[in-house]
């Protein structure tokens, strides 16, 4: 019986012992999960989810839709990462921008690959660049700012003995910008269509004009006076009897201003013209009228003498 005793205090104690140690164990893998280093990443390509927005692309000069008189322009722009509830990593990995006039695009930043994103840390959020653009050909152009964004979602954790295990899904995710402008470096062509070198007998004479350009502005000139800003086609009234001469000022986008032809003409009082000229018509037909009464008169006397 005293030995049934000492069996059961022994089973008793180890089972004990194994708690406690079981306690220890666990209370040191909450401490130091993973003792013999930082967590085991287990890395995967994904896709962006619907909470990730793609990089911010603003281009803050040239100026969309404007019209520059230079070759040589500064290209400035802005790029930031999107924003982001679900990612736990996100950076910029390149920017590159392309240009009509330019045969390969060209590469502004790019992360150095050769780093691992997630024990380095690059962090590069945002980027702000400005470069001169030379030697840029006349015409209209288009340029396009790309930018490409990493990132990583944390899926979930596993904890397998003393390694603890990150399971991490990688994405891209592509944003862009573009402006048109226009490189002009030649003054507009203006001619005058409807005003002509020869003399008009009225004092409001028309004024057509053509040009090869979209204008910002338009103006006429009358015998040297100050210009006349006008809309379009319009009527030079007023005009005193005498010599003139008009010349017409073109401004084109970019602000070079052309000038047409100087016209010369003149302005006469209107000729009076007498009446007989209007009633002559009638008198030559009542002549008319006359003869042929006659003429049948006498053949009818013939018939009947």
């Amino acid at each position: 019986m005293e030995k049934k005793r000492v069996l059961t205090a022994v089973f008793i104690s180890m089972l004990l012992m194994s708690a406690v140690t079981g306690i220890l164990l666990v209370n040191l893998g909450r401490a130091n999960p993973n003792p013999f280093g930082p967590p085991e990443i287990v890395s995967e390509e994904g896709f962006p989810d619907s909470k990730t927005k793609p990089p911010t692309v603003s281009i803050i000069s040239p100026t969309n839709g404007t019209s520059y008189p230079l070759s040589s322009l500064s290209l400035t722009y802005n790029v930031t990462v999107g924003d982001s509830s679900t990612a736990s990593v996100r950076f910029l990995w390149k920017v590159t921008f392309e240009a009509d006039w330019l045969p390969n695009n060209v590469t502004a930043y790019e992360f150095n690959a050769d780093k691992d994103p997630y024990t380095w840390e690059p962090t590069i959020t945002q980027f702000f660049k400005t470069l001169n653009l030379t030697e840029i050909p006349e015409g209209t152009h288009s340029l396009v700012i790309h930018a490409r964004e990493r990132g990583a979602y944390e899926r979930y954790g596993y904890f397998s003995g003393f390694i603890t295990y990150d399971y991490i899904s990688n994405f891209f995710i592509d944003g862009s910008s573009s402006i048109v402008f226009t490189v002009d470096l030649q003054p507009p062509t203006i001619s005058v269509l409807s005003v002509e070198n020869k003399t008009y007998f009225a004092s409001e004479v028309p004024l057509t004009v053509t040009t090869d350009e979209i204008l910002s502005q338009i103006a006429y000139s009358v015998d040297g006076h100050e210009n006349v800003t006008i809309r379009g086609n319009t009527t030079l009234t007023n005009l005193s009897y005498g010599g003139h001469n008009v010349t017409v000022y073109a401004t084109d986008l970019a602000g070079h201003i052309g000038a047409s032809e100087t016209i010369y003409f003149s302005v006469e009082e209107p000729k009076s013209f007498p009446t007989t000229m209007v009633i002559a018509p009638v008198v030559s037909v009542t002549v008319v009228g006359v003869g042929l009464v006659v003429y049948f008169k006498k053949r009818g006397r013939g018939r009947n003498p």
